[in-house]
């Protein structure tokens, strides 16, 4: 390219229109200077100048939808609508046709347009602003003479140099100064790699986007695709029609979670529900099969101890079972099984220490233990004798030189003496009772104290009456 002047470092490529206004003063200055000598060429070459050349909109990018989701999707949308984004449609660019975007203008001065073109490129104004850029002039010249060589290369150059800029605002994700820059350029080079890249660029991103959220959409976190997709949406390029699209896909794939979640719901529902009849089927014949508290891990206790959301079933199935622990113990009771009744009774309290009838139930097995102790026959040793006198030998069983023993039956009351005094046995029979029942009578003990009351204690002691030598 034709350098008239250095180019001028102040101003980046591709710059928006805003930044380029501190240019402005001096392309107005470069610009009269060049219309001045392109004027007085005018004239020179004829009385009239020719008509500027018609001003061009700049087209915009039409971007297709881009390739299919990840295979991974695509079991949940078997039965729904295929996704806009599996279309399989070619990514590209539709653009006008240049040559019939303009009318051409036969009067057009290549020469100046050339020399404007070459001004504007040095001052690093390629693009804007827009009927003031290199890619204006040059584009006026290509629509003239499409094979004009040296335009053609002046112009290659220019883009090369934009196409740093636009590769610097893909990096940084700004698509939007992206694609208004590839817009311009897909004017006068719709194959240009420049617009090819950031199509792709844009492409990949929405498409990226979109499998994301219909990822999120499968797992069930609608608002973070909601909020990706969003993004999608501002992405500059696809038409409103693909994301109606792609909202459709996404709402069949929710419709068709939704009826997986209900679907699962109702089969967990119907195995919990199976599941509570079964533990009830088997406390009931556990009941029955009078299994209250044994065997460890089949008894109705261990059942309804189990962990489980069945509350109100288990409420009244832990009352039936009080109530047969209720009367089991009461048969033990009356049976005078009273240890077993007690052992009983302290599992049916931690099972349910509050149900009604229990603490009667205690009371009566207290008090028939006590009972049961108090007629049992206590071995003397286990006495604490306080006092006990001999008993008187008979004289006429010494007289004759009789021996023999008596055993006493009697009671030790809760003030230590003694009462209920009878002859349990004797050798010879009625030789010794008197004496021996006499000195059982002045016998004296210490209390006997049961579960921490003072009861009577039954007892029996063996007396001998030896004569000596």
């Amino acid at each position: 390219m034709r350098r008239t002047s250095p180019p001028n470092d102040s101003v980046p490529a591709g710059m928006s229109p805003e930044q380029e206004n501190s240019s402005l003063p001096l392309l107005l200055a470069m610009s009269g200077a060049v219309f001045l000598v392109a004027l007085g060429g005018w004239y020179l070459l004829d009385d009239e100048p020719p008509p500027p050349p018609v001003p061009m909109s700049a087209p915009t990018l039409t971007v297709v939808e881009p390739q299919s989701a990840a295979d991974e999707n695509k079991e949940l949308l078997d039965e729904a609508s295929p996704s806009p984004a599996a279309d399989g449609a070619d990514i590209s660019v539709e653009l006008p046709d240049p040559a019939t975007a303009l009318p051409e203008d036969p009067g057009l001065d290549i020469e100046s347009e050339m020399l404007k073109a070459q001004l504007a490129a040095d001052a690093e104004i390629f693009l804007y602003p827009e009927d003031q850029s290199a890619l204006h002039y040059y584009g006026n010249v290509l629509d003239a003479e499409p094979g004009n060589a040296v335009a053609n290369a002046e112009l290659d150059t220019v883009l090369a140099q934009v196409s740093q800029t636009v590769s610097a605002h893909l990096a940084a994700n700004r698509y939007q100064e992206a694609y208004g820059i590839a817009a311009l350029v897909a004017a006068r080079r719709p194959g240009h790699a420049l617009v090819v890249n950031t199509q792709q660029a844009l492409d990949e991103r929405t498409q990226t986007l979109v499998e994301e959220a219909i990822a999120l959409t499968q797992s069930g976190d609608d608002d973070a695709a909601v909020a990706l997709l969003a993004e999608a949406e501002r992405l500059p390029g696809h038409s409103a029609d693909y994301f109606v699209a792609v909202r459709s896909s996404i709402a069949e794939i929710q419709t068709v979670r939704s009826a997986a979640e209900a679907d699962r719901q109702q089969r967990s529902q119907l195995e919990a529900e199976q599941a509570k009849a079964a533990w009830i089927e088997r406390i009931e014949t556990a009941l029955a099969d009078g299994n209250l508290v044994s065997p460890d891990g089949a008894s109705a206790r261990d059942l309804l101890a189990e962990d489980n959301a069945w509350e109100a079933e288990a409420l009244e199935l832990t009352g039936t079972l009080m109530a047969r622990l209720s009367e089991n113990i009461a048969a033990q009771i009356e049976a005078g099984t009273l240890a077993s009744a007690e052992t009983l009774l302290a599992t049916a309290r931690e099972i349910d220490a509050e149900f009604d009838g229990l603490d009667d139930l205690a009371t009566r097995v207290e008090s028939e233990i006590i009972t049961a102790e108090s007629a049992r026959v206590a071995p003397l040793d286990e006495l604490v004798r306080i006092k006990m006198v001999p008993a008187r030998y008979p004289r006429r069983a010494e007289d004759r030189g009789v021996s023999g023993w008596v055993d006493v039956l009697f009671t030790v009351t809760t003030d230590g003496t003694t009462d209920n005094i009878e002859v349990a046995g004797a050798e010879p029979e009625s030789v010794f009772d008197s004496a021996a029942m006499e000195a059982v009578r002045q016998w004296e003990f210490e209390p006997k104290v049961f579960r921490g009351q003072i009861i009577p204690q039954q007892s029996m002691a063996r007396l001998s009456f030896v004569l000596s030598e």
